[in-house]
């Protein structure tokens, strides 16, 4: 049975995402969550209250204007507003346009950001593959929950499941050499005495 708290942190990240698209009315909001939220939760779960999301717009109308821009599609001429430079303007724009990347709607400047960001980490993602977009869209939520949560943490909820930005991190890059990794407890202990 999912908690409480975890289904509020979706439907508030819900609100939020709505609301950066400019559908800032409460009511169309709310009934947005209900449509969502009323299918994906199972007993022990229920869809927050109007008054809710009334109180979560109000916390939304805090957020300084630039943050919110970058949770908006993306708009090639908004470069330096994603902190991506306009160097990289081809190389931003060679990412959206591969055939994974064009799903059905642009994606938020946040998410360009975090693709353009992670294709750096990495550069031989699979060009047929969706992991680029899926991860960029993960660490685009985590950033997004440290902002309407106002907490410095990593751990987002996702699709139901808790990931942790570590984690999603070690997807990407794993260390080929051993230098990386931690010398054995034995070896510490020996080195001690």
């Amino acid at each position: 049975m999912p908690k409480r708290g975890h289904i509020a942190y979706g439907q508030k990240l819900h609100a939020y995402e709505l609301y950066a698209r400019n559908s800032a009315h409460t009511d169309n909001i709310h009934k947005s969550i209900e449509s969502h939220w009323g299918r994906t939760l199972r007993s022990g779960g229920s869809v927050v209250t109007i008054s809710t999301v009334a109180n979560w717009v109000k916390e939304f109308k805090q957020i300084p204007r630039d943050i919110i821009e970058q949770d908006k599609a993306f708009r090639l001429h908004k470069l330096s507003l994603y902190e991506i430079p306009w160097q990289d303007s081809t190389r931003i724009m060679k990412i959206l346009d591969a055939p994974p990347v064009s799903f059905n709607k642009l994606p938020t400047g946040r998410e360009a950001k975090w693709m353009w960001r992670l294709s750096y980490m990495k550069t031989d993602w699979d060009s047929v593959s969706m992991e680029l977009p899926r991860l960029a869209i993960k660490c685009a939520q985590t950033e997004k929950y440290k902002i309407i949560f106002n907490r410095d943490s990593n751990l987002i909820t996702f699709d139901h499941e808790d990931e942790d930005m570590n984690s999603i991190m070690e997807q990407i890059w794993k260390p080929s050499n051993t230098y990386f990794e931690q010398p054995s407890t034995q070896n510490i202990s020996n080195t001690k005495s």
